[in-house]
């Protein structure tokens, strides 16, 4: 199963894969520097990997998914600082 539903860039998602009853695989999609690995079943249980630059979709790479240029802090629920508007994604300097 994929929690994002497949290649789907711009949410972060764990992949989990069975073989007779049993979990065979966990991987869970993250970031280093731009790149995001994306994890998909193909073809049913098959585990397939995806690497994709977020820069060359004028994305950046944020906590395993590729998020617009400026947005911090996805996971923190705190106020945001002055000058700036706050979301469902996170909080984008203005």
């Amino acid at each position: 199963t994929d929690s994002d539903g497949g290649l789907n860039y711009k949410e972060k998602g764990v992949v989990t894969t069975y073989s007779h009853n049993k979990l065979t695989a966990k991987k869970t999609d993250f970031c280093a520097g731009s790149t995001l690995t994306e994890y998909r079943c193909h073809g049913g249980d098959v585990l397939d990997k995806v690497m994709v630059d977020c820069v060359s979709l004028d994305l950046q790479c944020v906590e395993g998914k590729c998020v617009p240029q400026g947005v911090t802090n996805l996971t923190a629920k705190s106020k945001p600082t002055p000058g700036s508007t706050t979301g469902t994604g996170g909080t984008v300097k203005k």
